[in-house]
């Protein structure tokens, strides 16, 4: 069994060192980036600015959020390859020509052949992922492991569990509101703050995508069913209800 995911990754660039077009919000196309041989899109985000530091290291300051197509994990090698081909990796350290400031932050699509909403997948099962996400950076990957937690928790997003009861918030640590249009999860919080090397940018990456499958793999062999691990506040039974009565139409 195996995971499909997209990534988000909302940078900042140096567009001394590398210039690229940017599509409008929700209008890129891949084929209009061939340099990313397919994997990968670039559209503008307002929620994007440079902060000081990127004003003072970079002579040209351009925004952009790179979106991945679906893919397989098996995907994930060449997808990551492309991006740093694209900003000329070979020449050029990652935090020489990108910053991840923070406005930016690393959206991760996911699904499977999992009915979440139907509470086949528990609080318990979300809290797993980020305690192991959460261990497996602070000894990977030490050196962005305080800056990658404090971003975590910011203000919008550290609105943790909750997000499993209320199906139309999106701006919290797991989105689940295109589960009804079989959309899967966006996990939200994850971010690249403190991430400088094109090494500590593969490392985090696959660190997530591994967890997640792990998560679905531990789920499958385990054969839960419960609905949910933790006792749902008695003013968000009937807002999951109604979520379950969606979820079957």
């Amino acid at each position: 069994m195996g995971i499909k995911f997209g990534l988000e990754v909302e940078l900042i660039a140096d567009e001394e060192l590398k210039n690229f077009n940017v599509a409008g919000y929700h209008h890129g196309r891949y084929s209009d980036f061939p340099e990313l041989n397919g994997y990968w899109k670039i559209e503008r985000d307002g929620s994007l600015s440079p902060d000081d530091e990127d004003l003072n290291k970079f002579l040209s300051p351009k925004i952009g959020e790179f979106i991945t197509k679906k893919l397989a994990i098996s995907d994930l090698p060449r997808a990551l390859n492309a991006f740093k081909k694209f900003f000329e990796g070979d020449e050029y350290e990652l935090n020489e020509v990108i910053s991840f400031n923070s406005s930016c932050g690393c959206h991760i699509h996911f699904s499977e052949d999992v009915n979440v909403q139907n509470g086949f997948l528990t609080y318990t099962n979300f809290d797993k992922l980020r305690e192991n996400t959460f261990k497996r950076i602070a000894k990977d990957v030490p050196d962005v492991f305080e800056s990658f937690k404090n971003h975590y928790f910011r203000p919008g997003y550290s609105n943790k569990n909750d997000s499993l009861l209320i199906p139309d918030i999106r701006e919290v640590e797991f989105n689940f509101t295109q589960l009804k249009d079989n959309r899967g999860i966006e996990w939200r919080a994850f971010n690249l703050r403190g991430v400088k090397t094109w090494a500590q940018f593969f490392k985090m990456i696959t660190i997530a995508i591994e967890e997640i499958q792990k998560m679905f793999n531990e789920y499958i062999k385990s054969g839960e069913r419960e609905i949910l691990e933790l006792e749902i506040p008695e003013e968000l039974i009937e807002v999951y209800s109604a979520m379950n009565q969606l979820s079957e139409v």
